[in-house]
């Protein structure tokens, strides 16, 4: 049997709530066995059948009565019978005596009509009772065994009887009302992280800027490299060719002023002086242009570089843009996903919300569906208990019925199963039984 859990401040306002429509309608049923529309007549009907009941042990105990009051008129018929025989052997020893016999004829004759009469019952039973020792000695190995397996199939019945009326009401099962589900979390980044996440998604870009302009710059230099040794060269050379013409321009000088004898001459010398002043001032021409030249050289590497800073320095500041402007675009995905994340995170909420709050109202549906079974169950006690023991009569009614009239009574006086099931109606079944 289900244990119940469940307060009496709890049954009795359930009660309260319920009586003024109990009042009104009065479905008191249990489902599972009694039909709603049966209760009032199941108990309409119970009630006569416990009258009839009643009436019936009354009228067993008056008949138990008088046929106690008729064993007592045997007992005495028989010790008068007795009695009256007794004077019969006296009478008849007082005949012998020739002494006059003290027997009332009158009252002889009625003991010996009587006597005569039990007599008779008596042969009547005894040979009634030779008939049916007879037929059961003839059944009796067949009947032991039906006898068992009668007893155990009611047994058999009886348990299913139990079970069909163990309905005690019991709670149905409570949802759980804790709930926890997973939830994502908010993205956080610091600047510094979205500045390296923007120049990384740039990085192929700025390697492309400037190896553009480094190329444009390193290919202007490149038409450059060589110049100034070329210009060395060249101008080593034309010194060598220079020194040569003047030194032999100067030696046929010295050589006619010999042939003439005018090598002492300050014609001459002073004609050969000029020469080497000529000589040397070309020679620092030809150094003053090496000098010019290597210096264009010069400057157009410096302006080249120079050129080179001024793209890398445009393209930093358009590259600044761009990596502020990709930081911006990185702010506002980051800003998108976390409002999707929130978006989501309250659904979560919401859900468990509701799913908490419907927990619940089930939950004090289960209790109080539960309260309201216990109250019909309780309701109909008096109904269940009186279908509950129909079935039971219902069943042993039909094992008693398939024994014979002795074995009925056997059983009734004593199987303690059978006396127990029928309870207070056990005298009435042994009078039925009796009455075959």
């Amino acid at each position: 049997m289900a244990v119940v859990n469940f307060s009496e401040s709890d049954l009795l306002e359930l009660t309260k709530k319920r009586k003024k429509k109990d009042d009104e309608n009065k479905d008191t049923s249990i489902e599972k066995v009694i039909a709603p529309s049966q209760v009032q007549a199941n108990l309409t009907q119970n009630t006569e059948k416990n009258a009839k009941n009643d009436e019936k042990t009354a009228l067993y105990s008056k008949n138990l009565q008088a046929k106690s009051n008729n064993e007592n008129l045997k007992q005495d018929n028989k010790a008068t019978n007795l009695t009256e025989n007794d004077q019969e052997k006296a009478n008849d020893k007082a005949s012998k005596a020739n002494v006059a016999p003290a027997k009332n004829s009158a009252v002889s004759d009625a003991f010996k009509k009587l006597f005569d009469q039990i007599n008779l019952g008596a042969s009547d039973n005894k040979s009634s009772t030779t008939d049916n020792e007879s037929t059961r000695e003839n059944s009796s190995t067949s009947e032991i065994t039906s006898k068992d397996s009668m007893l155990d199939d009611l047994k058999s019945q009886i348990e299913g009887i139990d079970t069909k009326y163990d309905i005690f009401p019991k709670k149905g099962d409570k949802m759980n009302e804790d709930i926890s589900l997973a939830r994502k979390e908010t993205i956080t980044k610091t600047d510094d992280e979205l500045r390296g996440e923007a120049e990384n998604a740039l990085a192929d870009y700025a390697k492309a800027q400037k190896d553009a302009i480094n190329n444009a710059a390193d290919k202007k230099l490149s038409s450059l490299d060589g110049k100034e040794e070329n210009l060395r060269a060249q101008s080593e050379l034309d010194k060598a060719q220079l020194q040569n013409y003047y030194n032999t321009y100067k030696r046929n000088a010295e050589n006619d002023a010999l042939k003439r004898g005018l090598q002492r001459s300050s014609i001459v010398i002073n004609n050969l002086n000029a020469f080497d002043k000529e000589l040397v001032e070309k020679l620092i021409n030809i150094d003053k242009t090496l000098g010019e030249n290597i210096a264009s050289i010069n400057d157009q590497i410096t302006a080249l570089n120079e050129e080179r800073q001024k793209a890398l320095d445009e393209f930093n500041i358009t590259y600044a843009v761009k990596v502020n402007d990709k930081i911006n675009a990185l702010k506002e995905d980051l800003q998108e996903k976390n409002d999707e994340i929130l978006e989501y995170n309250n659904k979560i909420a919401q859900i468990e919300a509701e799913y908490k709050a419907d927990a619940q109202k089930r939950n004090q549906q289960v209790d109080e569906d539960y309260l309201n079974q216990i109250y019909k169950y309780f309701a109909n006690q008096d109904t269940i208990k009186a279908n509950k023991q129909k079935e039971y009569e219902t069943a042993v009614d039909k094992y008693l019925d398939s024994l014979s009239k002795e074995d009925a009574l056997a059983e009734l006086s004593n199987n303690s199963f059978i006396r127990d099931i029928l309870g207070t109606n056990l005298s009435y079944y042994i009078y039925k039984t009796k009455a075959r």
